[in-house]
């Protein structure tokens, strides 16, 4: 049985700002507004805005967009004070009320909290994953971007070959030899760093050798 959340607390996150809109009793004609800094520090004081109406935060439902890393704070904020969160995914919202992201972040955090509100049904609490895997997903994506930032570097010397212009071709890589070497270095380390954290953690280990 889902538990029945008296306040819906609409979130638009950004890098720097997070706009909130919050519903009070679920009433579509009692809603209030701020913003706050997307940081540790301000997101603490979220709690005192909530109090400004009495209300607390086990009372409340929080909904975000996912936006990657812009959520953690917040999400760190939720997990340390077990607030209930529901993450959903932008073109959800986007489908169901037509936002067209980007125009106004204190519209969009109200229609946000309208659209929990309208499909309350679907609610699905997050749960907090690992520290290692979010720390492992950090690396894989960094393991991603070393890896294009090589090959982007590469491209030319391997262009210039192709066309049989070895004198540029051997400019262009006597040139880039130091950062080739050093992004072979850092994928390397990348890479025993994300094996290292598989063959500590028993639960990534299963599942990495399960498949």
């Amino acid at each position: 049985m889902k538990k029945h959340y008296q306040h819906i607390l609409g979130i638009d996150v950004s890098k720097k700002t997070l706009d909130l809109s919050l519903v009070i009793d679920r009433d579509k004609q009692n809603v209030v507004y701020e913003q706050f800094e997307n940081n540790a520090k301000s997101i603490r004081r979220i709690g005192l805005w909530l109090k400004k109406y009495n209300i607390e935060w086990d009372r409340v439902l929080v909904c975000m967009e996912f936006t990657g890393i812009y959520n953690r704070p917040m999400l760190q904020f939720c997990t340390l004070k077990k607030i209930a969160v529901w993450m959903i995914m932008p073109i959800e919202i986007i489908r169901s009320m037509g936002i067209q992201r980007g125009k106004n972040d204190k519209i969009d955090s109200k229609k946000i909290a309208m659209y929990a509100i309208l499909h309350h049904d679907k609610i699905k609490v997050w749960q907090p994953v690992s520290k290692n895997i979010v720390l492992l997903k950090d690396l894989l994506a960094l393991r991603q971007r070393l890896i294009k930032v090589s090959k982007i570097l590469l491209q030319p010397i391997n262009e210039l070959k192709a066309i049989k212009d070895k004198v540029a071709a051997k400019e262009t890589e006597v040139h880039c030899k130091s950062s080739i070497e050093q992004l072979k270095k850092e994928l390397h380390k990348t890479e025993a760093r994300i094996k290292k954290i598989i063959t500590e953690d028993e639960v990534l280990q299963k599942n990495t050798t399960c498949c």
